[in-house]
């Protein structure tokens, strides 16, 4: 069922949209529908769950804002999702450069259907492939929410078989010297992808990661912010997204794959 919302008239009131989120997510069980949602007055369709909460993030509290020396700004957005996070650049740099990637066959086309409908496909290149260590193809767990993996996991709904890239190879062929924003949710993989190609850190001058501490795994959230900090990339900002109520006990929900989630910001210039 394809539902309406129009969520831009209560983004200014934070507790009316939190009790909006709370709601749309009762609504649905399992995996989420589409609905189509008026961003900047033009339709966007994203899958129910989780989407209040990411324009919340975007246009209320505009934690991805990012300075930049230039009005059209280099962007690698590793995990586009339905493009939320596109449409929040473009609105703060029009004249962006944008690289994106989202592994989800699904969501990549919903991706660029919300660009086209937002008018600002422009400058954006789509590529519907995983981002992994190495060419060739990868299995990937899609969970019915726009939060797959390339991680295995028992208790997701579907396993495919998609594109990927080795982001090492690709940013040596990359011809900017400088990539004013990296962005990246990849859903527990970002250790292994970061890891393997931190020789270009010194190209970024701002960085979003979505870390996840997976259950039962060793959280490799120094090693991270260490990798960056030696390419002179400091921690601005770490924002939790969901950890256990008894953090040193960890997650006691068997049906939640990670013990906790969390955005790390990085800026090269520490004194803004």
């Amino acid at each position: 069922m394809n539902r309406i919302f129009e969520v831009g008239p209560i983004a200014v009131r934070p507790f009316r949209l939190e009790y909006f989120h709370n709601l749309i997510k009762s609504l649905f069980n399992g995996r989420s529908d589409l609905a189509t949602y008026a961003v900047n007055g033009k339709p966007f369709t994203a899958r129910s769950r989780g989407f209040l909460w990411l324009y919340k993030e975007f246009f209320l509290y505009k934690k991805h804002e990012f300075s930049s020396k230039t009005d059209r700004p280099v962007v690698l957005d590793v995990g586009s999702n339905t493009g939320v996070g596109i449409v929040a650049v473009k609105k703060q740099y029009p004249n962006s450069r944008i690289w994106a990637f989202e592994a989800d066959p699904e969501l990549a086309v919903i991706l660029n259907g919300n660009l086209e409908k937002q008018d600002m496909l422009e400058g954006v290149v789509i590529e519907s492939c995983a981002v992994w260590i190495e060419d060739g193809e990868i299995s990937f767990n899609a969970d019915g929410h726009g939060g797959g993996t390339l991680k295995a996991c028992d208790n997701l709904e579907s396993n495919v078989r998609v594109r990927a890239i080795d982001l090492n190879n690709w940013l040596k062929r990359f011809n900017e010297e400088t990539i004013d924003l990296f962005k990246m949710d990849v859903e527990g993989a970002e250790f292994e992808i970061l890891h393997h190609c931190k020789e270009h850190f010194e190209r970024f001058s701002n960085v979003i990661i979505e870390f996840h501490v997976s259950r039962g795994e060793k959280s490799y959230l120094g090693e991270i912010i260490s990798m960056f900090e030696r390419a002179g990339l400091f921690v601005k900002f770490i924002d939790p997204n969901s950890w256990p109520s008894t953090p040193l006990r960890g997650c006691t929900n068997e049906e939640y794959r990670y013990e906790s989630s969390f955005d790390i910001y990085f800026s090269r210039d520490v004194s803004e």
